[in-house]
């Protein structure tokens, strides 16, 4: 695993587009963290932030409805090249601010006094006083580049709700996306009291099943950063009924002696595997099947009891190997799957992918599954995922469903993607489209905004909505663009006619957030905002008659006007 260069100001460069967008470093800091250790959306970084000061030393908010978990996150960023250990003094300033959740009434008078807006309405958000009446815990993440001491560590040990991310523990836990390596470490499970089925399937191909202690299950490496679960399909451990059950099942010590029977286990593909009748030794390792309820167990290791066992299947196979592959393929289709994971085979998908690939051949790649070809330059990559978002918001004109990630290859996906309209040069056209929206953002006054995941949405919805209104050209590409990009030099005459109508529409929102955040104060969220019908439609109401005016002063043109001057410009040299 590489080696993280967490000194300053080396750090900052691992922030990305996240330091660009308006935050502090300190706010870049925990974005990376969320993304990279939490495995959180971008809509759900972003809305997971305090953006302002004054927020009673809480720098974010996180929920976790899987595990019943409230996270606070306080970020301490040192910009000394050698920063000095972190002790307890911090960290007990910390603890202080935890106490501040610790009920109902405690959390509506944070609400009430804090002077931070932003915090307020995160609190708001969240609904943190209901989840505490319901149970939740709540949890505190402390992030910093320093490194613990013996003190921080003494603390640490007495505090259950504490968990902290210093400069040693991000180093071990980071996992970079492109990372498939299987755990090397070996580790032994004993199962010298329980019955074990051992299957040759040929000759350099065995397979071992037993009953696994789950106390022994949950010491593999690789389940905090999800390592351990790399070469499975489903990437993200999201919330679903069986890790409810689990749950319920682990609060229950009565049941735990029959978890073998109504559990479909563990899948274990392993580069080297042993037995002696008394152990079962492994190495090279990925869980391929059960990943979900194996991070349930680990978050919940406390509550597990000798008579835990998980019926446990280890094969001798290399986790690379395209054997693996099909057993991580079948095995998974056997139980839930994620809804993008499942339309990677769906005709709609593969035929999307093959017509991109061979009309823009080596110029744009379409990417149907998480993983796919890391060897594809990221640069030219579609991902099906972002691109479900455009279409849904330019075709559709629903921009404030882009959050909801479930649906998009679920009850939207047939809507979305099951169109004739919808080909090689559409995707293509929208794809330089979202590049020119992106390339624009820093040039919004409001950055926040400009930067929050939702809103490179909202302007595809807001170009279409204008150009809809040019009953020439504008209306024409929306409706057949392949007679746009297909031209000489077309894609280079689209963004060069597009950009300026994009640079018109976020000016005109600019100053309208201007003139909202004047009028409503502590009200205005524009979060809230971007997931709201009807706060899209009133956003709509104001902007595009502002670029009419500016279309009919001439002070703007039209896609028409901005399409035939691209000709000119595309015949020089």
């Amino acid at each position: 695993m590489p080696v993280l260069d967490l000194s300053y100001p080396a750090i900052l460069n691992l922030f990305g587009d996240y330091a660009a967008r308006g935050r502090t470093e300190s706010n870049a800091f925990l974005a990376w963290f969320l993304q990279n250790f939490y495995r959180l959306e971008d809509t759900d970084v972003d809305d997971a932030i305090c953006d302002h000061t004054k927020d009673k030393g809480i720098d974010g908010i996180y929920v976790s409805e899987l595990f019943q978990q409230i996270n606070v996150f306080q970020v301490w960023l040192r910009s000394a090249p050698t920063p000095k250990d972190l002790g307890d003094v911090d960290l007990k300033e910390f603890l202080g601010t935890l106490t501040q959740l610790q009920t109902p009434s405690d959390v509506r008078h944070i609400g009430a006094t804090t002077t931070s807006t932003n915090l307020k309405k995160l609190i708001s958000r969240w609904e943190i006083d209901k989840k505490i009446e319901e149970g939740y815990e709540v949890r505190g993440t402390f992030i910093t580049n320093r490194t613990c001491n013996r003190d921080a560590h003494d603390l640490m040990h007495i505090s259950p709700n504490l968990v902290v991310f210093d400069k040693v523990e991000l180093e071990r836990q980071f996992l970079p996306i492109d990372k498939t390596e299987p755990i090397a470490s070996s580790i032994t499970f004993d199962v010298s009291t329980v019955s074990v089925l051992q299957h040759k399937i040929e000759a350099n191909l065995e397979m071992i099943m037993a009953p696994v202690a789950a106390s022994e299950l949950v010491k593999m490496d690789g389940i905090a950063n999800q390592e351990l679960f790399a070469w499975n399909l489903r990437y993200q451990l999201k919330r679903s009924p069986v890790n409810k059950a689990i749950n319920k099942s682990l609060e229950e010590p009565s049941e735990h002696k029959y978890f073998p029977a109504f559990h479909n286990g563990l899948t274990v593909l392993t580069e080297n595997l042993s037995f002696d009748k008394k152990n079962i030794t492994i190495s090279g390792y990925a869980v391929v099947n059960g990943c979900q309820s194996l991070s349930v167990l680990y978050h919940n290791d406390s509550s597990i009891t000798p008579e835990l066992r998980i019926l446990t299947k280890f094969i001798n196979v290399s986790p690379k190997s395209q054997l693996a592959l099909k057993i991580t393929d079948h095995t998974n289709r056997q139980n839930g799957i994620t809804g993008r994971d499942l339309q990677s085979n769906n005709p709609l998908q593969t035929r999307l992918q093959s017509e991109v690939h061979k009309k823009y051949p080596n110029e744009v790649f379409y990417r149907i599954a998480r993983g796919e070809h890391p060897e594809w330059p990221q640069a030219k990559v579609i991902e099906n995922d972002v691109m479900a978002r455009i279409l849904l918001s330019f075709d559709e004109g629903e921009p404030y469903s882009a959050h909801q990630h479930y649906r998009l290859f679920e009850d939207l996906h047939a809507a979305i993607f099951g169109r004739p309209e919808v080909h090689a040069d559409r995707l293509v056209a929208l794809w330089d489209i979202d590049q020119i929206i992106l390339a624009n953002r820093s040039k919004m006054d409001d950055r926040p905004f400009a930067f929050y995941s939702l809103s490179r949405f909202l302007f595809h919805y807001l170009l279409r909505q204008a150009l809809e209104l040019d009953k020439g050209d504008g209306l024409k590409f929306c409706q057949r663009p392949s007679d746009y990009v297909g031209e000489v030099k077309g894609r280079d005459r689209l963004k060069r006619s597009i950009e300026p109508i994009v640079v018109a529409l976020m000016n005109i929102v600019d100053a309208d957030l201007k003139r909202r955040r004047q009028e409503e104060g502590d009200d205005f969220d524009y979060k809230k905002d971007l997931k709201s019908p009807t706060r899209i439609a009133d956003i709509r109401s104001k902007v595009i008659p502002h670029y009419q005016m500016g279309i009919a002063s001439k002070f703007t043109r039209s896609f028409t006007e901005e399409w035939k001057n691209s000709e000119t410009a595309a015949a020089s040299p």
